[in-house]
Parts: C-alpha cells; sequence; structure tokens
C-alpha cells in the first residue's frame, strides 16, 4: 500500500518527519483528510490539533497555525510553533490556560485581550492533543 510522507517544519527545523499511511488537519475553511495519491492541496491551517495514522496507531501533533502543502504523496507542514501531543506538559499547559483566561478577565485594552485570547486558545489545543492522545489508548494521564 502507498504511504505518505509527513514533515511537519518549525523556523527551529524539523519537528516530525516519517512515512504515514492518513493525515487529518484542520484548515481555515474545515477539516481535511488526506489518503496516499491526493490531489495537490495547499491551504492554511487553524490553531488545532493535527493528527496521523501510521501501521494502525494515531497520534497527534499540536499545530499553532501555519500552511499545509499536500504533492506527490508529501504532506509538509510549515508552523511556527509545533509539539508532539505525547511532549506537551499537562500541568503547565493547564497553568497557561488558567493564566490567559484570566487576563481576558482584566480589562486591559483590546490588543492585550486578542494576546491573552490567543495564549488561551494554544493552551486549549495543547490539552485537547492530550485528551485525544488518552482516548486513543497511547497516553495515561498522570495524576494531578
Amino acid at each position: 500500500m502507498s504511504k505518505l510522507t509527513l514533515e511537519v517544519v518549525t523556523p527551529e527545523g524539523i519537528v516530525f518527519s516519517d512515512k504515514v499511511d492518513f493525515v487529518s488537519a484542520e484548515t481555515n475553511v474545515g477539516e481535511v483528510g488526506i489518503l496516499p495519491n491526493h490531489i495537490p492541496l495547499f491551504a492554511s491551517l487553524k490553531m488545532s490539533v493535527l493528527s496521523y495514522k501510521k501501521d494502525n496507531n494515531l497520534d497527534f501533533i499540536t499545530v499553532m497555525e501555519g500552511f499545509l502543502d499536500v504533492n506527490n504523496n508529501k504532506v509538509t507542514i510549515l508552523t511556527e510553533i509545533a509539539e508532539m501531543a505525547k511532549d506537551i506538559d499537562e500541568v503547565r499547559a493547564k497553568r497557561s490556560k488558567e493564566e490567559a483566561e484570566a487576563e481576558m478577565m482584566k480589562k486591559a485594552g483590546k490588543e492585550a485581550f486578542e494576546i491573552a485570547k490567543r495564549d488561551a486558545i494554544k493552551a486549549n489545543v495543547r490539552l485537547k492533543a492530550l485528551e485525544m492522545l488518552e482516548k486513543s489508548g497511547i497516553y495515561r494521564k498522570k495524576q494531578l
């Protein structure tokens, strides 16, 4: 069976590169599923959780916006920030979410609110990735 090459790249370097069976990503116009031999596609990505399947195992990567390029059985994700879901520190993500939500409640002006809102979304994406990992059976939640 054909495979896709999935590569997730940030300014710091390659976060993930491997042959996979399937990729699912959330674009700004909806979710897209990519199988081998998919038609060429270029789309902008939302802050979301990208999922991929390799050898019947599902795994997840957080993507903090960016671009998706599909061409010749290669899926390239270009993003400022990406994290393997298994590497996310749950305690830190929860703390970041709480701090961002508290900052949003302050009346510090529109710009400060938008920054805090973006930080809250990032934290929620990280927590969603951990939740998806736990549901898939890959990850067992640590007792906090």
